[in-house]
């Protein structure tokens, strides 16, 4: 008999495990480490080094964990019952709102018209240490306007959709980095996976402070798009 544990979250466990047998029950136990550990910095010549995977992933074709934007851990359900930076719902926002969109806001203290993610908030930042980060979305845009982005539905064989990103800076034109199309988490289900992407940014948005930005991308285009905090989205780092 075999098991495969999961690793939610950085941190230790420990696991028991009882079975009856002929003696009667036998229990045996172990502390499982979780930690993360920093991808490779990929330089495709930009202002940035991109990760050469999603954070939580160990390899470029799997899709990592999905994070609220400006949450730090992963978990079971995304909608704006269970996000942590409002009151219950996204007119009710607790941090991340501009004062001129005070309809947002939850009614006591001022809004922070604070448009950009704290380190504190930025869950790769928190997990992998050092200079690492959430792309702003200057930083997509640079991505996007410097690279070519050919879309593939078996990376490598592995039968993983996504978009492979290479450099079209000089001296770089061989560096490339992959971005599966890992989908999104709405409440408790995963949809768009094998089909689009969903990849947040540091940004939020200015028109609606419910929503950040994402560079979003299917098999035929890729944007900055607007998409409500609350939901869970692929992260990729990137680090100076």
């Amino acid at each position: 008999m075999h098991c495969t544990i999961e690793g939610k979250a950085k941190g230790s466990a420990v696991i028991t495990a009882t079975m009856r047998t002929a003696k009667g029950l036998v229990s045996a136990c172990c502390t499982v480490n979780v930690t993360f550990t920093a991808s490779a910095p990929v330089d495709l010549g930009l202002s940035v080094k991109w990760a050469d995977a999603n954070l939580g992933a160990l390899a470029p074709e799997e899709y990592g964990y999905y994070y609220a934007w400006g949450e730090i851990e992963p978990k079971n359900s995304y909608y704006w019952d269970t996000y942590k930076w409002c009151n219950g719902d996204s007119r009710k926002l607790t941090k991340y709102c501009q004062e001129k969109k005070s309809n947002y806001w939850n009614g006591t203290g001022s809004p922070d018209n604070n448009l950009e993610l704290e380190l504190s908030d930025d869950a790769a930042h928190t997990k992998l240490g050092g200079a690492w980060r959430i792309p702003t979305k200057l930083e997509w845009n640079e991505l996007r306007e410097n690279c070519t982005w050919i879309w593939t539905n078996n990376y490598y064989g592995t039968g993983i959709a996504g978009q492979i990103i290479t450099s079209n800076k000089a001296g770089y034109t061989d560096k490339s980095i992959f971005l599966p199309a890992a989908g999104c988490q709405s409440i408790t289900n995963n949809s768009s996976i094998g089909i689009e992407g969903y990849y947040w940014s540091t940004t939020l948005s200015s028109e609606r402070p419910s929503a950040a930005l994402i560079e979003f991308f299917g098999d035929s285009d890729e944007f900055i798009a607007l998409f409500d905090r609350c939901f869970g989205c692929s992260i990729r780092p990137v680090t100076e």
